[in-house]
């Protein structure tokens, strides 16, 4: 009861919706899960207790609790935390735009120590919100490492000059990004009309 079945995709797609509840409903009260979620009844309270009876019976974890237990691993024990930042003393992240919270946490508290972080990625391409993405943390990246440099790859080579065009007509509705003059890389085509 509660879940819109039709919705498979997106943020409010039933996977990504059920996984929220439950998250939640395991980080808060029973007063406090259906006050926020009257919609949700003993059903639900059923669901996630077999749920996690049989994650902890066979010892499973989600894909989201693999990186946000070992945050709390990191947080709860800096021996542990020092051990691995000695090991991963250079990071590359690619395609940062669609990382969420958890990782960026995770990633910015490996790089911690040596500051030896390099991103990159496109903060108008991001496209896993419903995994709770946000391209705020590529744009923001300077405020967390002050000494990082900012490289901006201009040239597009896989997309002709009329493609490039209609994207960045597009792009320049976006209010929060980097800015960035982004050319095709790729000749004009005798047939092509640029807008």
């Amino acid at each position: 009861k509660g879940f819109k079945y039709g919705q498979e995709y997106g943020a409010t797609g039933l996977y990504k919706t059920i996984a929220n509840r439950l998250d939640y409903y395991f980080s808060s009260t029973p007063e406090g899960f259906f006050n926020k979620y009257p919609e949700l009844g003993n059903d639900f309270i059923s669901f996630a207790n077999q749920y996690h009876e049989i994650a902890e019976a066979n010892g499973y974890i989600s894909f989201d609790e693999q990186i946000s237990l070992t945050n709390k691993l990191f947080k709860e024990n800096p021996k542990v935390l020092e051990i691995y930042q000695r090991i991963y003393q250079f990071i590359m992240v690619d395609e940062f735009q669609d990382c969420c919270q958890e990782q960026v946490t995770m990633l910015y508290a490996l790089a911690g120590r040596h500051k030896n972080i390099v991103v990159g990625g496109d903060d108008d391409q991001s496209i896993y919100g419903f995994r709770n993405a946000r391209s705020e943390y590529m744009i923001d990246f300077e405020k967390s490492f002050e000494h990082a440099k900012t490289v901006v790859l201009r040239t597009n080579f896989r997309s002709t000059p009329t493609l490039v065009e209609a994207s960045k007509s597009l792009i320049k509705n976006n209010k929060h990004r980097i800015e960035k003059e982004i050319i095709s890389g790729k000749p004009k085509r005798k047939t092509e009309k640029i807008p």
